[in-house]
């Protein structure tokens, strides 16, 4: 798990949290060029509810964020 932060601490204390269920995700942003990048990451746990690991969910929102008015799956 990379996670992309600056420390090992700061993984840590994510994984910690993680597993003491204090947290449900982390969250982070950022730009890269010029598009936006946000990354999620998730506890995994199994069916006792004993952590197994994490998930990352990584996107461009770069369209996303210039998003306007309303399109309703009607519109699709």
């Amino acid at each position: 798990m990379s996670l992309g932060l600056k420390s090992d601490a700061e993984r840590q204390s994510i994984l910690k949290a993680f597993k003491d269920k204090s947290k449900d995700k982390a969250e982070f942003w950022f730009q890269m060029n010029s598009r936006f990048i946000h990354i999620r990451y998730f506890p995994i746990y199994d069916d006792h509810g004993v952590y197994k690991g994490v998930i990352e969910v990584s996107q461009d929102v770069t369209d996303i964020r210039g998003l306007e008015g309303d399109r309703k799956l009607m519109d699709w």
